[in-house]
């Protein structure tokens, strides 16, 4: 392909060519229109004087028949000196007169006619013919023979008139068919020019996309690979600091016995122990990018971990002045097989949202179990706060990625960061269902129900 040979250092003058062809294209086709207008309209013009004498050269004609016939009457009139004749020989040099009149009308509308004339002696004089009468029929006879070779003579010049008009006819339409012909000709030249650098510039510019957009997916693995390294290295470093929260805090709680302070401890320790188990998750995430979320399935006991995690939320709440309260219909405990991990990063992240938007209220929540098969149970969680509440236009948008509600003063943030897009697919990864309902000054409730597997095979 001659596009191969093409480089980016002819860009600049493929470029111009290409503005160069456009313009000289709007020109060529300027001239077919001038072409098509104006000399069209001359064209037009000598076509019409053409037909004009035509009509004149017919009046020759009928005009030399009015001498013959004069000249037939006058002999008439000398052979037989019949008055007849006479009032004939009248009506014809009438009609002659009429006739010479429209052809001297005709030669002053057409000045080039001039140039065609005979000498000045030799000259057709119309008025001449008006002079003859039948008193001196010889004397006539001549007089009228000589006007009419005069006349023939006249014909000959309006017929080298009328030849020069076919000529200028041609002539013109002889330029105009080349003007036309070699137009078309060009412009059919540049279109061809302006497709083949049209077609290389198009290609151009895909390469050049494609160049791009290969540097782009280039910047993109970079950036992410190197995200994930960060990740990573935090994810691992972290693990240490919490270990060791973890094991003082261990410590601690066994060695003091003032209740309340102990559940504190318990709290922290199970805290750490939850953020520990995250890390881990994301550091096993960071070393495969194309790794899709999944469920860790590990056996412990539903009820146990949710008492947990709630209990370490009291502390959350409680800074914002909230109250929370847990209800649940568990009598007994349940042994599932799931991902605890990923039930906590739920719960701490809409409860955390929930205290974002509540000050100096209440949170609920609200677990059930609603049914139980042969290999799962089927959670139900509703968390209830009396806050600020979402209005209409913003609930559509909840589950968009990146969203951020609107509210007035400090707002909470806590770590673990899924919003509720991330927390939506959480809740689908449990095959379950998420759902929000709220009012502007009433609160808001966030539901969700997850299935558990009971079946450890």
């Amino acid at each position: 392909m001659v596009f191969k040979k093409l480089k980016f250092n002819n860009r600049k003058t493929i470029h111009m060519m290409f503005v160069t062809c456009i313009v000289l294209f709007q020109v060529f086709v300027l001239v077919i229109f001038y072409n098509e207008v104006f000399n069209v309209s001359k064209l037009d013009l000598i076509a019409e004087e053409i037909k004009m004498n035509q009509k004149i050269a017919e009046v020759f004609q009928t005009t030399i028949a009015y001498y013959e016939s004069a000249q037939e009457q006058l002999t008439n009139y000398t052979a037989t000196k019949d008055n007849s004749y006479v009032s004939k020989f009248q009506k014809c040099k009438n009609e002659l007169g009429t006739q010479l009149e429209i052809i001297s009308i005709y030669r002053k509308k057409n000045a080039g006619w001039g140039a065609f004339q005979p000498n000045a002696g030799a000259q057709f004089k119309a008025a001449a013919i008006m002079e003859i009468n039948a008193s001196n029929t010889s004397s006539n006879l001549k007089q009228l023979d000589l006007s009419l070779n005069s006349f023939r003579k006249y014909q000959q010049s309006f017929l080298q008139f009328s030849n020069s008009t076919f000529e200028r006819f041609n002539k013109q339409y002889s330029i105009n068919t080349c003007i036309k012909n070699y137009s078309l000709f060009v412009l059919i030249l540049l279109g061809f020019v302006i497709s083949v650098l049209l077609t290389y510039l198009t290609k151009y510019a895909y390469e050049n996309e494609n160049r791009l957009m290969l540097l782009t997916q280039a910047k993109i693995q970079q950036n992410l690979s190197f995200k994930n390294r960060i990740i990573g290295m935090i994810c691992h470093e972290i693990r240490a600091p919490l270990s060791i929260i973890s094991i003082h805090s261990k410590y601690l709680s066994s060695k003091i016995k003032d209740k309340e302070l102990k559940n504190v401890f318990d709290s922290v320790l199970f805290t750490t122990h939850s953020l520990h188990m995250l890390s881990n998750q994301i550091l096993e995430y960071s070393k495969n990018e194309q790794k899709q979320l999944a469920i860790n399935a590990s056996a412990f006991d539903l009820v146990d971990q949710l008492s947990h995690v709630i209990q370490s939320l009291q502390v959350l709440v409680a800074e914002n002045g909230n109250q929370l309260v847990y209800e649940h219909n568990f009598d007994k405990e349940i042994v599932v097989h799931s991902d605890v991990t990923k039930i906590h990063q739920l719960l701490y992240n809409i409860v955390g949202n929930a205290n974002k938007f509540t000050t100096q209220g209440v949170i609920t929540i609200r677990c059930s179990v609603t049914e139980v098969e042969s290999d799962c149970i089927h959670l139900f969680v509703s968390v209830i706060d009396s806050g600020k509440g979402i209005s209409p236009e913003e609930l559509p948008h909840i589950f968009d990625q990146f969203y951020q509600g609107v509210t007035q003063g400090k707002i909470c943030h806590l770590g673990v960061g899924l919003g509720l897009n991330l927390c939506k697919e959480l809740v689908e990864l449990f095959k379950g269902k998420m759902e929000v309902t709220s009012e502007v000054g009433s609160g808001t409730t966030v539901s969700f129900h997850l299935q558990l597997q009971t079946n450890f095979n």
